[in-house]
């Protein structure tokens, strides 16, 4: 019996330990499942961010689109303005260009003509060729090209942030509790709508000036420069003008002067008559 007491006591001593063993070993074996699969959730947070700020931050290997504004002057000599003018008007229309300003100036010695002419900036080059390839002669040349890329991203950038601003305050209005907030809000509105109108102007300038080069032309007529100087006629002609310029200037001096010379008129008179009547007096007392 004491035997059978014993045994059953070390029986129930070796399945306490076996209990014990078989809790730790899941205990541990949970333990281990819980942080593998905390690695992998930490592994997938990571790849998820990795992945969202690969496509949130701004790729820095993307091309940019130069924004250039081209700019010109060119000068010719030619015999026939009108000609030349023709001709201009020709490449103008196969270009798709346009003269957005046109001078003339014409006198007796020397005649030009000065045009400002804006060409789709893809034209350009081809439009100066085809002027260059003409009867005229080219007296001067300068071209220019202004790299405003930096200041169009800016412009640009400026005015989508200013205009997600604007729709944010709107969407405000209607969270406003009081008067004073309200007030508030449409002030921001119209201080942003300011900003966005000027933005939007500067970005309509750059585009055209961007999407349009300039080109000066100036034509003067080579006959006129050559000329050995005015004829025996024109001479005259321009000395009988000025003796009438003279004469015409000694008559309106006149005109302006008038009461000073009629109290000279009347003081000669009056000095005249006195004169004469001392003259009469003198003779009666000699009498």
């Amino acid at each position: 019996m004491k035997k059978l007491i014993v045994h059953i006591l070390f029986l129930s001593i070796a399945f306490f330990f076996s209990r014990c063993n078989s809790s730790n070993s899941a205990k541990s074996l949970a333990y281990e499942q819980a942080v593998q699969q905390s690695d992998a959730v930490s592994s997938e947070v990571e790849m998820n961010v990795a992945s969202v700020e690969a496509t949130s931050s701004p790729s820095t290997t993307l091309p940019v689109d130069k924004k250039i504004i081209r700019t010109g002057s060119i000068s010719f000599e030619s015999n026939d303005l009108n000609k030349s003018k023709s001709h201009i008007q020709q490449i103008v229309k196969q270009k798709n260009a346009y003269i957005e300003s046109e001078d003339a100036n014409a006198g007796s010695s020397y005649s030009s003509i000065s045009l400002t002419i804006r060409i789709p900036s893809t034209g350009f080059d081809g439009f100066i060729a085809d002027l260059e390839n003409g009867e005229d002669k080219v007296t001067s040349k300068s071209i220019q090209a202004n790299d405003v890329t930096a200041q169009y991203v800016d412009v640009e950038s400026r005015l989508k942030s200013k205009r997600i601003y604007l729709e944010r305050y709107r969407k405000l209005v209607a969270t406003a509790k009081t008067t004073k907030d309200l007030l508030e809000i449409e002030e921001q509105i119209r201080s942003l709508q300011e900003e966005i109108d000027s933005y939007e102007s500067t970005f309509r300038v750059l585009n055209n000036q961007i999407a349009y080069s300039t080109l000066t032309i100036a034509i003067s007529n080579q006959q006129d420069r050559i000329t050995a100087g005015p004829s025996f006629w024109v001479n005259l002609k321009d000395a009988f003008s000025d003796s009438w310029d003279i004469l015409a200037g000694l008559f309106f001096g006149l005109i302006r002067v008038w009461p000073i010379l009629l109290l000279i008129v009347i003081f000669i008179i009056a000095f005249g008559k006195w004169r004469r009547k001392r003259i009469v007096l003198r003779k009666n007392r000699n009498l």
